[in-house]
């Protein structure tokens, strides 16, 4: 297995997937920062940013990417994807975020129209954050991957990959919390969120370029990617009709939605608690930083001593349950202690900054374990389920349950929570009761779902591998 582990493409592939989410997990503690406490002032926008602007968006980038690959080889997708992503957050950055801080601190404009102006350069950003990893991880990277790796050598593959990426998530953190200190240079002078974001931000562009280089390195040493006649066959209309006469991919693409919504549905509560917490833009932005600290040092343990054993040794459905299962008990220990604040004080004695910290605490858990177990049970089952199917449902299935479903479901728990949220006065955790029931009963359909699916593939006829050798 370390002989697996050391050849060159391996080592290439360990690399490309590291730096990719080293540069999501910057993402989404940058991104959570700027809606939160930067240029919004509540969780509230997440949901409808997830809802009117990622949801469309995702549909729009699913179907020009099936027609790319349709077109042109994964080296150049990769690198224009890449670099285009690069170009806007530099811009952002460097220039169109300053800008707006000048513009939200100018009294003889309207409140209303600067508002509007900054809720949808927030949107922008958000949607091109959140993008980065379904479009160039999911569906560029492992749609790469799983149409050249065979299924006896994916089972033990996959985990190093995973460690890769885990690895990657977790060197983000200490770059955070290092470009977000008060101790350093950039806080002399200026606004430190401004000077902490362009560092952050520049960081962020030197890691694409290395994971452009890595990977067109990777792809000259493998050959095509895949034949012309299957090229032509991943179009839009083709993969969604795959999708729907295909039983596996429909289980698989209700629990990739469900996981999502579930999952959603907790996390933008947690984040509006976490600004009762955490107010300043840096201290907000620092604690996600040990968060993806402490998120990726459990994955990596879990990867290292725990995922491989139970992948080589028991049932695909029983490290596809781990998830869900895990989700469901942490998620109803954290929605009952947020809505029993003075039950806490008559049995535990806690005062209100007390209960706060214990919430946070909580929630923290729930954000650090649940994303440990879908790096690493989760998103290797999944892997392993696609490696599984024919050749001609891999590239479909990817793009639309990593391009679409994975959107729908981050879509569906925005428009619950901002139904939920106006409902209840446009107030985040007030919300929280009827949110906290939805979330629990949609993760009991996933344990469900996900039972389904395993006994589906267990019975179903055995695949053979894809051709190309990779041992």
């Amino acid at each position: 297995m370390i002989r697996l582990y050391l050849q060159r493409r391996n080592l290439h592939m360990f690399g490309v997937l590291l730096l990719l989410s080293m540069n999501y997990a910057i993402l989404r503690s940058v991104r959570n920062t700027v809606a939160v406490v930067g240029l919004g002032k509540s969780a509230y926008s997440i949901p409808f940013f997830e809802l009117f602007g990622v949801l469309p968006a995702a549909f729009l980038m699913t179907w020009i990417l099936s027609r790319q690959l349709s077109r042109h080889s994964p080296q150049r997708i990769f690198s224009a994807v890449s670099l285009s992503f690069t170009l806007f957050f530099l811009t952002f950055a460097l220039f169109i975020y300053p800008a707006l801080t000048v513009w939200q601190e100018k009294t003889l404009w309207n409140p209303f129209y600067i508002k509007i102006v900054l809720q949808s350069c927030s949107m922008v950003y958000y949607i091109m954050a959140e993008l980065w990893q379904p479009a160039l991880i999911n569906i560029l990277f492992w749609g790469f991957i799983n149409a050249h790796v065979p299924k006896d050598t994916a089972s033990q593959l996959y985990p190093f990959l995973l460690l890769g990426s885990c690895t990657g998530a977790l060197l983000a953190g200490p770059v955070i919390m290092t470009c977000t200190a008060k101790l350093f240079p950039w806080h002399v002078s200026g606004d430190p969120w401004i000077n902490s974001f362009v560092i952050l931000t520049c960081i962020m562009a030197c890691i694409t370029c290395l994971a452009v280089a890595l990977f067109q390195n990777l792809t000259a040493h493998t050959g095509t990617y895949l034949g012309r006649e299957e090229k032509a066959d991943n179009n839009f209309k083709d993969s969604l009709h795959a999708c729907f006469n295909s039983k596996a991919l429909k289980l698989m693409s209700w629990i990739v939605i469900a996981e999502y919504v579930a999952y959603a549905l907790g996390e933008v509560i947690f984040l509006d608690v976490l600004k009762l917490y955490a107010p300043a833009p840096c201290d907000y932005c620092s604690f996600m930083g040990r968060l993806s600290i402490a998120n990726n040092v459990l994955t990596m343990a879990l990867l290292l001593f725990i995922t491989p054993v139970i992948l080589r040794k028991y049932k695909w459905v029983v490290s596809a349950l781990v998830l869900p299962i895990t989700l469901l008990v942490i998620e109803l220990a954290f929605f009952i202690c947020l809505r029993n604040e003075g039950m806490s004080t008559r049995i535990f004695g806690w005062t209100h900054s007390s209960w706060l910290q214990a919430l946070v605490l909580l929630g923290a858990v729930q954000y650090c374990v649940c994303r440990s177990m879908k790096y690493t049970f989760s998103d290797a089952s999944k892997e392993l389920a696609f490696v599984a199917m024919p050749d001609d449902l891999k590239m479909r299935g990817k793009l639309i349950v990593d391009g679409i479903c994975s959107r729908l479901g981050r879509g569906g728990a925005s428009a619950l929570s901002l139904s939920f949220i106006n409902f209840y006065g446009g107030s985040v955790i007030a919300s929280s009761s009827i949110t906290g029931l939805v979330a629990v009963a949609i993760a009991a359909t996933v344990v469900l779902a996900t039972r389904h699916l395993g006994l589906y593939l267990e019975h179903r006829p055995t695949v053979q591998p894809s051709p190309h050798n990779w041992s």
